[in-house]
Parts: C-alpha cells; sequence; structure tokens
C-alpha cells in the first residue's frame, strides 16, 4: 500500500531586542491519502512552539 501527500511549513519567530530570548511557533498542514485502496487520510496539522537563547 502506497501513501502520496501534500506536507507544507510555515512558521513565525520574533526576537527580543533586550534579552537574548526567540519565541516561534511553526504551523504544519498535511492532507495525504492512500494509493491502493482508494482510501482519503484527510487534512491534519500539528503546531509547534519554542523558546530558544540567542547570543
Amino acid at each position: 500500500m502506497a501513501k502520496i501527500g501534500i506536507h507544507a511549513i510555515t512558521g513565525i519567530e520574533y526576537t527580543f531586542k533586550k534579552i537574548p530570548l526567540c519565541l516561534a511557533a511553526d504551523f504544519r498542514p498535511r492532507w495525504a491519502c492512500y494509493i491502493n485502496r482508494y482510501q482519503f487520510d484527510g487534512l491534519d496539522w500539528s503546531l509547534g512552539l519554542s523558546i530558544r537563547y540567542c547570543y
């Protein structure tokens, strides 16, 4: 069974000027389907948040 799909990623980041911290958010939508069974897996997404020390 084979699976094909389309994946994308987009994000935003903010770096503070007076303190060495970065805040970031990433959004990853996904669409996928199975080839052999003609089954639609659907639209799925994930979200990532991060805090980083920037020097």
